[in-house]
C-alpha cells in the first residue's frame, strides 16, 4: 500500500514537471530561429496536443466515474471534445488551406460556442446548484442577468464598438460572434466567483479546483485576445501572442491533471444537500453590495448615456440597460423579501411536524411573561411528552417515528385553545403556552388532549400515549426558567407514575429533579427494561410458564396492599417480582426444561439462579430489591437457599415473593405433571405454614384468596 501511494505521487509529481516543461518548448519553438512554415506546422502539433490529451482523459473518467459525478464528467468531456474540434478546424484551414487564420466565424468558432454552454452546465454541477431552495436559484439567477447586463455594456465600450469600428463592414454572424465570446468569457469568470464564494454547498475536490483554475486562465486568455483583436495588434508579429497562444496551452493541461487527479486520488464525494436559509452565510454582503453594485451601474449607463453618447446606438445601449438593471433590482428586492420572510419561518419551526420551534416557545413565554407582569395577570405552560417514543423508533422505524411525530402534533395543534401556541421543544417533546389561563383550566385543556390522542386509531397503526406536566406564573413561578423547570418536574413525574396522565405541579407532591438526577433515573428506567426484557426471554423459553413473572408480580402486589405497606415499597416490590428468576437466564435449557426428576449436580445449578440474578441486577440504581431477589427461595424453618435465612431474618419482601411464587408455580402445568387447582394450591401452601412460608403471610394470602374466588363466583 505505501509502495502504491509512492508511485502515484511521483507519477503526479512527474505530470507536473512535464506540465511546465511542455509550456517553455513551446514558447522556445515559438522564439527559435526556424523557417515559418516548419515552425507554424511543428507549433500546431505541440499546440493541438494538450486539448486532445484534456479529451481523451475526460472520456476515459466518464468511463470510470460512479454514477452520483456522471454529469459532472459529462459536461466536462463534450467541452473539451467541441473545444478541441474547434482546434483542429483552426490547424485544418492553416495547414490544408494554407490560411494564418480559418474564416471568421467558421465551424471553428460555433464548436467554441458550444463548448462553453458545457462549462456552464459544468459550473452548475460544481455549485450543486440543483440542490439550492427556489428562492434561492432565483435570486442568484437575477444576480447573473445583472452580471450579464452590465458585461454586456463594458464589452460594448472596450471591445465591441472598436471592432465595429475597425471592421465596419463586418457581417451579422460576424459580429454576434464577436459579441458573444467576450461576454461568455465573462460570464465563465462570474460563474467561478459566484461558485467560490455563492453557490458553493460542498467544498472543491482537488480537480474541480484544478477545472476552475483553468477556466479562469483560458478566459482571461480569452479577452486578452480580444483585446489583442480591438487594437489590431495579434499576430506573428507580436512576441506576446505566443504567450498568450500559452495561456490555452496550460488550461487545457490543467484540463488534462484535473482528469488524472481523479483518476488517482480517491477523494470521498462532497455531501449533495442543499443549505438551509441559515446557513446561506454570504447573504449578508451579497444583500449589500449587489445592490450598492446595480445603483452605481444604472448611474453610470445614466451618466453615459446623457453625456457621452456618440451615436444614438451607444445612447439606446446605455439607456436600455440601465433600465432593466432597475426593474432586475426591483424583482430581486422581492425576492429578498421572500427569501428572509422564509429565513424567519425556517428559524421558528420545526421542519418535521410544522409547529413552532423551541426557540419560538422561548420567545412565546418571555413576551407572554411581560405581558402578565404589566397587567398582573397569569398564564400556563404545559410540557408533553410521548410515552416510550424510543420504542416506536426502534421496532417501526425513523420513517413511521416521524410519522407518529405529525399525527400527535396535528391532534395537539387541533385539540389546543385557538389562543394557545404550540411548538415542538425537543424529539418527543412538545410545549403549550396558555395566555391568561390557571393551572387546572390547562389541566382540563391537556386532559382533553391525552384522551384524543389516547382515543386516536389514525397514529400509523401505532398505539401511543402521552404525558403532560403543568405549571403557572405566577402561582408556581416568577421566571421562565424556573417555570419550565416546574413543567418537566410535572412531566416527569407524570411518566414516572404511570404515564398517559396529566399532573400540576404541586410543591407537596411532585419532586423538581434536577438533569443529574433525572439522566439517573432514565438510566435507572433503561436498565430495568432491558433487565425485564431478560425476564420475559426467560418465561419465553418454557412454554408451560409464560407470563410467570408477570402472575407472581400481580399477587405480590396485591399481598403487598392486603399488609398495608406504602406505596413506594409496593412498587419496589412488583418490580422484584417480575426479575426474580432473572438468574435462569444462566441455566441451560436442558435442565430448566427437564420432564424428569434433577439429579443432585443439576438441582445444584438451578439454585445458583438467585445469587445470579441479584449479580445481574446490580448495577441497578434500586439496590431495595437485591436482597429481596436472592432471598426468594429461602425458607420460614432455614432449610432453603442459597443462605439458609431462618423465619424474620428473611426479607418481608423476599418472604412475599417466595409463597407468590410457589403458589403460581403449583397451579402451572409442567412437562412432568399436571397443575393444581387454584383450592388444591392453597391447601399445599397452608399446610407448609410455619416450614417452608411466613405462617401471617399464609393467613393473610388465604384470606386474599378467598375473598378473590368468592367475588369470581358472584361476578360469574
Amino acid at each position: 500500500m505505501q509502495v502504491e501511494k509512492l508511485d502515484k505521487r511521483n507519477l503526479l509529481i512527474f505530470l507536473w514537471v512535464a506540465f511546465v516543461a511542455f509550456g517553455l518548448i513551446y514558447l522556445g519553438i515559438s522564439f527559435l530561429p526556424i523557417a515559418g512554415s516548419i515552425k507554424r506546422w511543428t507549433l500546431d502539433v505541440v499546440y493541438l496536443m494538450p486539448p486532445a490529451l484534456a479529451a481523451a482523459a475526460s472520456i476515459v473518467v466518464l468511463r470510470r466515474t460512479n454514477r452520483t459525478e456522471r454529469r459532472f464528467w459529462f459536461s466536462f468531456m463534450f467541452a473539451n471534445l467541441f473545444w478541441l474540434m474547434g482546434e483542429t478546424t483552426g490547424i485544418y484551414y492553416e495547414i490544408i488551406h494554407g490560411l494564418k487564420e480559418p474564416p471568421y466565424p467558421s465551424f471553428a468558432d460555433y464548436s467554441y460556442l458550444l463548448g462553453y454552454l458545457f462549462l456552464f452546465l459544468l459550473l452548475m454541477s460544481m455549485a450543486r446548484f440543483s440542490s439550492a431552495f427556489t428562492l434561492k436559484k432565483t435570486r442568484y439567477l437575477l444576480d447573473t442577468f445583472v452580471v450579464i447586463i452590465f458585461c454586456f455594456v463594458i464589452v460594448w465600450f472596450f471591445l465591441l464598438k472598436p471592432l465595429y469600428l475597425l471592421y465596419p463592414d463586418a457581417s451579422a454572424a460576424e459580429k454576434a460572434v464577436n459579441t458573444l465570446y467576450p461576454i461568455l468569457d465573462l460570464g465563465i469568470v462570474f460563474g467561478v466567483f459566484a461558485n467560490l464564494f455563492g453557490f458553493k454547498t460542498s467544498k472543491w475536490r482537488s480537480w474541480e479546483i484544478l477545472i476552475a483554475l483553468g477556466l479562469v486562465v483560458t478566459t482571461f486568455g480569452d479577452l486578452i485576445y480580444n483585446f489583442f483583436a480591438a487594437s489590431n495588434v495579434y499576430g506573428p508579429s507580436n512576441q506576446w501572442s505566443q504567450v498568450l497562444d500559452l495561456s490555452w496551452i496550460w488550461s487545457y493541461l490543467l484540463f488534462f491533471m484535473a482528469a488524472v487527479h481523479r483518476l488517482i486520488k480517491k477523494e470521498m464525494p462532497p455531501r449533495l444537500r442543499a443549505r438551509t436559509p441559515t446557513e446561506d452565510a454570504n447573504r449578508t454582503w451579497q444583500d449589500i453590495l449587489i445592490p450598492v453594485f446595480v445603483l452605481v451601474a444604472i448611474s453610470l449607463f445614466l451618466y453615459l448615456a446623457f453625456n457621452h453618447a456618440k451615436s444614438s446606438l451607444d445612447y439606446w445601449i446605455f439607456a436600455t440597460s440601465a433600465i432593466i438593471l432597475s426593474i432586475l433590482i426591483v424583482g430581486r428586492a422581492s425576492v429578498v423579501g421572500l427569501e428572509n420572510s422564509q429565513l424567519f419561518s425556517h428559524s421558528v419551526t420545526d421542519f418535521t411536524t410544522g409547529l413552532f420551534n423551541h426557540r419560538f416557545f422561548q420567545e412565546r413565554m418571555n413576551s407572554e411573561m411581560q405581558r402578565c407582569q404589566r397587567y398582573g395577570q397569569e398564564f400556563s405552560i404545559a410540557a408533553l411528552d410521548i410515552d416510550e417514543f424510543g420504542q416506536v423508533n426502534n421496532i417501526h422505524g425513523h420513517a413511521a417515528g416521524d410519522r407518529t411525530l405529525r399525527e400527535v402534533a396535528n391532534i395537539i395543534k387541533d385539540f389546543a385553545r385557538t389562543s394557545d401556541t404550540v411548538c415542538r421543544t425537543g424529539g418527543d417533546e412538545f410545549g403549550i403556552v396558555m395566555p391568561e389561563t390557571d393551572s387546572l383550566q390547562a389541566f382540563q385543556a391537556c386532559q382533553r388532549i391525552l384522551e384524543r390522542i389516547r382515543e386516536d386509531q389514525g397514529l400509523g397503526q401505532i398505539s401511543v400515549t402521552v404525558s403532560a406536566g403543568i405549571s403557572s406564573f405566577p402561582a408556581h413561578a416568577r421566571c421562565k426558567e424556573e417555570l419550565i423547570k416546574k413543567a418537566d418536574g410535572a412531566l416527569y413525574w407524570a411518566k414516572y407514575h404511570g404515564k398517559d396522565q396529566a399532573f400540576i405541579f404541586d410543591s407537596n407532591v411532585v419532586e423538581t429533579l434536577d438533569a443529574e438526577e433525572r439522566v439517573r433515573r432514565a438510566e435507572e428506567q433503561s436498565y430495568l427494561n432491558t433487565v425485564q426484557a431478560l425476564a420475559a426471554a426467560v418465561d419465553a423459553r418454557d412454554h408451560y410458564t409464560q407470563f410467570h413473572s408477570r402472575h407472581v408480580a400481580s399477587l405480590a402486589v396485591s399481598l403487598a396492599q392486603k399488609l398495608k405497606l406504602e406505596k413506594q415499597r409496593v412498587k419496589y416490590i412488583e418490580i422484584a417480582a417480575i426479575l426474580h428468576d432473572v438468574g435462569k437466564i444462566g441455566i441451560p435449557d436442558k435442565i430448566l426444561n427437564k420432564k424428569g426428576a434433577l439429579t443432585e449436580s443439576e438441582r445444584k445449578q438451578i439454585e445458583t439462579h438467585p445469587e445470579l440474578g441479584q449479580r445481574i441486577l446490580a448495577s441497578t440504581t434500586v439496590k431495595e430489591i437485591l436482597p429481596w431477589v436472592i432471598s426468594h427461595h429461602e425458607r420460614w424453618d432455614g432449610k432453603g437457599y442459597p443462605k439458609g435465612l431462618k423465619g424474620p431474618d428473611i426479607p418481608l419482601e423476599a418472604r412475599i415473593l417466595g409463597v407468590c411464587d410457589a403458589y403460581d408455580a403449583m397451579i402451572s402445568d409442567r412437562p412432568y405433571r399436571q397443575g393444581l387447582t387454584r383450592a388444591a394450591a392453597l391447601e399445599e401452601i397452608q399446610r407448609e405454614a410455619g416450614k417452608q412460608f411466613d405462617p401471617q403471610l399464609v393467613e393473610t394470602l388465604t384470606h386474599l384468596l378467598t375473598q378473590t374466588e368468592k367475588l369470581l363466583v358472584t361476578t360469574g
